[in-house]
């Protein structure tokens, strides 16, 4: 069991038949979420469960560092990064329930807002090694995709936001500027698009009871569906309208996403936390990986 998962079972996110009331729901579970991020962010310092760690910690956090120029460049100063930084500050972005987070596509100015946020502590959000993965494959003329997938909704939007900045060549530390290669994925010159651009890129995962054919997948939806409230009732009247899509069978399911990553080499699907904590966080409750069992190249 790993720290984090042990922090999930000791403080666990109320359900909604758990405290019926949301406002009371989501005001204990930011304060949960509060306490799992100060333990997570003191785990290696002096007096936690980790603190034997602290020499392999401070490594990783100076490997992660911004380079010096990009720094400049976000006008970030050196004593306002590192560990006493984030241990005095507040986590990037507040706790919302995962209802409450929209799942719409960001304005270019509010990407490149919040990725100078996100870079705002001097260290990378997405590992470089990420980005270095891609520019590799690239060099290599590989064919490939990118699916993001996370139990957090604010997550996914950061990890977009800064996904799209790495790809139109504006993210601060592949844009050509202050001593970095400029890299793009955006169609231009021959590249690669792998932008987020259409809201049907943005998929919605929801396990509703055990029997695999009560999974839902719905792409192009604003937000997620209440946990009180059945996907099919929720999201019924925009499919019907054509706002969204919604996906009932399995294999339909497989097909929308090939079809998305074929059509636009880059999807996120945020994946169903309530049903995963409902199973005691078992991994029968977990993400469901669909597969074509006769692609033997897989």
């Amino acid at each position: 069991m790993s720290y984090r998962e042990y922090l999930d079972r000791i403080l666990p996110l109320k359900t909604v038949d758990q405290v019926a009331d949301a406002k009371e729901r989501n005001r204990l579970n930011a304060d949960n979420e509060l306490q799992r991020n100060t333990r997570l962010i003191n785990f290696a310092r002096p007096g936690n469960p980790g603190a034997k760690f602290k020499g392999p910690f401070e490594k990783m956090m100076k490997a992660l560092a911004l380079p010096k120029g990009v720094k400049e460049e976000l006008n970030i100063l050196d004593d306002n990064v590192g560990d006493a930084y984030v241990l005095q500050n507040q986590p990037t972005v507040a706790y919302k329930a995962e209802n409450e987070v929209s799942n719409s596509p960001l304005s270019e100015d509010e990407e490149a807002r919040l990725t100078k946020q996100l870079l705002g502590e001097g260290k990378y959000h997405l590992l470089p090694s990420f980005f270095r993965t891609l520019i590799f494959l690239k060099k290599l003329k590989k064919e490939f995709s990118v699916v993001f997938r996370n139990y957090n909704a604010q997550d996914l939007q950061n990890v977009i936001a800064e996904f799209n900045q790495f790809c139109k060549g504006d993210h601060p530390c592949y844009s050509g500027r202050s001593g970095t290669s400029l890299v793009k994925f955006d169609g231009s010159k021959g590249t690669k698009e792998m932008r987020f651009k259409d809201k049907h890129q943005r998929g919605l995962y929801f396990r509703e009871g055990d029997h695999r054919q009560n999974n839902r997948l719905v792409t192009g939806a604003a937000k997620r569906a209440p946990a009180s409230e059945s996907s099919d009732d929720f999201y019924q009247g925009q499919a019907e309208e054509g706002s969204v899509n919604l996906y009932k069978e399995l294999t339909e399911q497989f097909v929308a996403i090939m079809e998305t990553l074929k059509k636009r080499s880059s999807m996120s699907i945020n994946d169903d936390r309530a049903a995963w904590v409902s199973s005691g966080l078992h991994k029968d409750g977990g993400k469901v990986l669909l597969v074509d069992q006769a692609d033997y190249g897989t």
